[in-house]
């Protein structure tokens, strides 16, 4: 278990790094003082290039241009800014996220999560969820309220999610009932105006009554979704 926590904790941060590539704009400078953000789709060394930025393609002719870089999106800029990467101040919200839960004794279930909710404000996010665990001859299916955590208000932001609430348990022909905490981390990157990437890294305990006795369990979470 210890192997594979660290494994995926390598996993999530080669795979921030990576999307944190993807977290910049080119911007060519003008030599008449005109400064275009965006996506460079066409450059011809020593002779022109061509940048789209929002919907609009420009063309330039190299002795037009005084330098390129590459640069963070300024908030509220063109097509790189947070406002148009599904960052609104308010609104219903859902994400679908799939993975895997992995219990102590190389117990390994497949694991699917369904969230719809609504978003208060660019950092704060709460929802209904439902889920499902499978594996042979086991079942957990999760109901719960969400809550998440976004720190920053950009293309790419770690995150918090924390789930609570009910949980049935299913596996030798029995069926229990408990109750279900899920903390995770993530990282979450826009892919569209309106769609994002996320992954994360989290625990879920289970504690069941039995007898007047609790019975608890947990495992390691880990699941890729998208989020609209």
């Amino acid at each position: 278990m210890k192997k594979l926590f660290t494994t995926l904790l390598i996993l999530m941060v080669f795979a921030a790094s990576a999307i944190a590539q993807s977290n910049y704009e080119e911007v060519v400078y003008l030599k008449n003082g005109s400064v275009i953000r965006g996506i460079i789709v066409e450059f011809v060394p020593g002779v022109s290039l061509k940048i789209k930025s929002g919907t609009n393609v420009f063309f330039y002719k190299i002795e037009e241009i005084e330098k390129i870089t590459r640069e963070i999106p300024e908030k509220g800029s063109g097509a790189n800014g947070a406002g148009d990467y599904g960052f609104k101040s308010k609104g219903f919200g859902a994400s679908y996220e799939m993975g895997f839960i992995a219990f102590p004794g190389d117990f390994t279930a497949f694991s699917m999560v369904l969230v719809n909710g609504y978003r208060f404000s660019p950092h704060f996010f709460m929802g209904l969820g439902i889920g499902a665990e499978l594996a042979s001859g086991f079942v957990s299916v999760p109901a719960y309220l969400d809550f998440r955590a976004y720190f920053l208000k950009s293309r790419l932001t770690p995150y918090f999610d924390l789930g609570l609430g009910y949980n049935m348990w299913s596996a030798g022909g029995g069926v229990l009932h408990g109750f279900m905490a899920s903390p995770a981390f993530g990282v979450r990157v826009a892919l569209t105006q309106k769609v994002g990437m996320g992954l994360n890294l989290g625990y879920k305990y289970v504690g069941i009554p039995i007898s007047n006795s609790l019975v608890s369990d947990g495992g390691l979470t880990f699941r890729i979704g998208v989020e609209f």
